[in-house]
């Protein structure tokens, strides 16, 4: 019997990563029309979800920063009020409302002393505080039909009273089911056990009020043996540095959270407020206006006036030299600086309504949405029509030894490349695109408030993005082609 040969069947070698990717950078080079093609269709989708991200970066971080400086502007009025002025039920509700929402212990222990109640009973009033106002904003964002069907003409805490009833109740749970789209904040259950606890809840807060309402009257008496008969926001604008000094120890002895700092600020304020309503009265004179038309040759409005108050002839002949070039250019900036934030109110208007955290509205998720799925059926296209170019090659590879899992490596590892440089150029493009507009709308103040670590996350999430949109892309093409059988694609002609 004829002995037959032996077949040496030697161990397969394994191609380094490097070597691959050679091979990978080689078959894209070779095949540059349909690499671009793919990697257009990747710069398209990442640089949109580059300017997604970034244009509502830009907005909160401007948003913020405008929004801090609009609190300052009016902190001296908010201030006053709230140490002077004895609120309405519905008023301590929101205040309530907002400190327990903000977890701002130290102003629920000014109400506790403020009022004379356990800290806890103002913990459980601020937190009831809380689900009214939800609740009263969530009937006041309804349509006037809704609103009607839910709880008929009633508004206000008028509309908790009529719930309360059974038979209203009942009604109002039968019909907010038909509106599938109306969500109760917290749900249904939450609300009735609102309204059983409701007319408990406003005898508590009615009773808290009137404290409080006690402990203003006794503050006021103590303040005016300080500051006198004068209104508070005429005697801080004037008052010297030692009665300041007492006033403050009063303000801070009845718990109030009230700073040198903050004092300092408030006192500014007020100086370059009065200043500028004394300035205002002298311009808005028959005379000081006749003088102007002489001496200007114009006749602008009151504010045109007010921020040309460092123009020589306007300070040295109108104002006849009665205030120092320092104080009017402060009150010039002041003026400017009004002008500017309320641009930027403006600016803002319409753009800031998503939920804390968010970094996509519902409307932007969906357009994202389209625009990948359509990045990826383009992707998946034009890696089709690579694998039909490339028969011969995969079937040549795989008579040399290739397997089916290094072919779907190359494949994939291929994907991967196009997808990290369309992500980066989409970046770019995303990037400079957002900045270019939102320097159009919000000018300085997007430099000002700058986002950089927000817009590094940004650059990071859309090049994830762009690696793994080509990679799912190319998972149905990598397959296809590792398992192509060698001899169907070399008879392909």
């Amino acid at each position: 019997m004829a002995q037959k040969n032996a077949i040496d069947v030697r161990k397969q070698k394994k191609l380094s990563l490097g070597r691959s990717l050679k091979i990978c950078l080689r078959g894209m080079t070779h095949r540059l029309l349909r690499s671009t093609l793919t990697l257009a269709v990747v710069v398209l989708a990442v640089a949109f979800f580059m300017t997604l991200l970034t244009e509502n970066v830009f907005i909160a971080s401007i948003a913020a920063g405008a929004g801090n400086e609009i609190t300052l502007q009016r902190e001296a009025s908010v201030t006053l009020n709230f140490l002077y002025v004895a609120p309405a039920d519905l008023i301590h509700s929101k205040r309530l409302a907002t400190t327990w929402e903000s977890s701002n212990e130290t102003q629920l222990a000014l109400y506790a002393k403020f009022t004379a109640t356990p800290i806890e009973e103002i913990r459980q009033l601020a937190k009831l505080a809380l689900q009214e106002q939800q609740y009263l904003e969530f009937f006041n964002s309804l349509s006037v039909g809704k609103r009607l069907i839910l709880v008929q003409k009633n508004q206000g805490r008028k509309q908790f009273r009529f719930l309360i009833n059974p038979g209203p109740w009942q009604e109002f749970v039968e019909n907010i089911k038909v509106f599938k789209s109306l969500q109760v904040p917290g749900g249904i259950a939450e609300m009735r056990s609102f309204l059983d606890g409701f007319e408990t809840y406003t005898k508590k807060l009615a009773k808290v009020t009137a404290a409080w309402h006690d402990s203003i009257k006794t503050f006021t008496a103590a303040s005016e043996k300080i500051t006198g008969p004068d209104q508070i926001d005429d005697w801080l604008a004037t008052a010297k540095a030692n009665e300041l000094t007492a006033w403050l120890k009063t303000v801070q002895g009845f718990g109030f959270d009230f700073s040198q700092e903050k004092l300092d600020r408030i006192c500014k304020f007020l100086k370059i407020e009065k200043r500028r309503a004394e300035i205002a009265t002298i311009l808005n004179s028959a005379t000081k206006k006749d003088l102007w038309q002489k001496t200007l040759y114009t006749k602008p409005a009151l504010d045109e006036k007010m921020v040309m108050l460092t123009n020589d002839k306007v300070a040295d002949t109108i104002l006849e030299s009665k205030f120092n070039r320092e104080d009017l250019q402060e009150i010039v900036n002041h003026i400017k600086h009004e002008r500017v934030l309320a641009q930027q109110e403006a600016n803002l208007v319409g753009k800031t309504n998503m939920e804390k955290g968010e970094l996509l509205s519902e409307k932007q998720l969906f357009l994202l949405f389209v625009s990948f799925l359509v990045c990826i059926v383009g992707i998946a296209n034009a890696m089709l029509m690579s694998i039909t170019e490339r028969f011969r090659e995969i079937a040549t590879m795989k008579c040399l030894g290739a397997t089916d899992g290094f072919i779907l490596t190359q494949f994939l590892f291929e994907a991967a490349i196009q997808g990290a440089v369309g992500g980066i150029i989409g970046v770019i493009i995303g990037f400079a695109l957002s900045l270019l507009k939102n320097s159009v709308t919000f000018g300085s103040y997007l430099y000002h408030y700058f986002p950089g670590e927000g817009l590094l996350l940004c650059g990071l999430y859309s090049l994830a993005a762009g690696i793994i949109l080509s990679m799912v892309a190319s998972i149905y093409p990598s397959w296809a082609a590792s398992r192509m059988a060698p001899m169907e694609a070399m008879r392909i002609e």
